[in-house]
């Protein structure tokens, strides 16, 4: 994988090379290399290096809102035509930009997200499951601690802005499922909705005890 995923640091990109040699042999596909550990059953061990180096080098510098970067992608070719496609990370010249509902954050992780569907996981549900289950709760965490936390009402009276950042959070893991990232069934993967859930829980119980006092 690290001959097809290229974390190129000094050039502030990610670069997903389709066709690669590998210790002096042919050309390898990216596609044959994931098939075979997918059939081998190590689908996950094999692709945790990369999930950790998009964590560290995509997901996490679009969570952090102080710095926050934004993303180019662009491609020559595709894998069956052994090209290459590449994401780059660019700093926003603007460190105080506000983002009240979220939108931009989720637009900088759908463009990572989809990035990897595309040209790592190559449209495959099956293994995007396994991407998404070494980097969503991790990822989901992010957002919850570097957005949602801060932006949840210190009263009932705000919590009218706060629903949109629930819809916000909710389309954005609607995207998530259409790619296959997080389970369409399994609730536990709806990791911001649960949150946004329990901070209108939470109120509901409060405005119930003042009502009763």
């Amino acid at each position: 994988m690290e001959n097809a995923v290229r974390f190129e640091h000094e050039l502030s990109q990610i670069r997903v090379v389709f066709s690669s040699s590998v210790g002096g042999a042919h050309e390898i596909q990216l596609h044959t290399v994931l098939e075979a550990m997918d059939m081998l059953g190590i689908l996950d061990y094999g692709v945790a290096r990369t999930a950790d180096l998009f964590m560290k080098f995509a997901i996490g510098p679009a969570t952090n809102l102080r710095a926050p970067v934004s993303f180019v992608e662009e491609s020559f070719g595709s894998f069956v035509e052994n090209g290459q496609a590449i994401l780059k990370i660019i700093p926003s010249s603007d460190a105080k930009m506000e983002d009240v509902d979220g939108k931009a954050l989720f637009l900088r992780l759908t463009t990572v997200v989809k990035f990897i569907y595309r040209h790592i996981c190559l449209q495959s549900g099956r293994w995007m499951r396994c991407f998404g289950k070494l980097t969503w709760p991790r990822m989901s965490e992010l957002i919850i601690s570097n957005f949602l936390s801060k932006v949840v009402p210190d009263d009932a009276s705000k919590l009218a802005d706060f629903h949109t950042v629930m819809n916000t959070s909710s389309e954005f893991e609607i995207v998530l499922k259409e790619v296959m990232f997080i389970s369409e069934s399994d609730k536990n993967d709806q990791r911001l909705s649960n949150f946004a859930d329990n901070v209108e829980v939470h109120f509901a119980v409060r405005q119930k005890a003042e009502i009763l006092a």
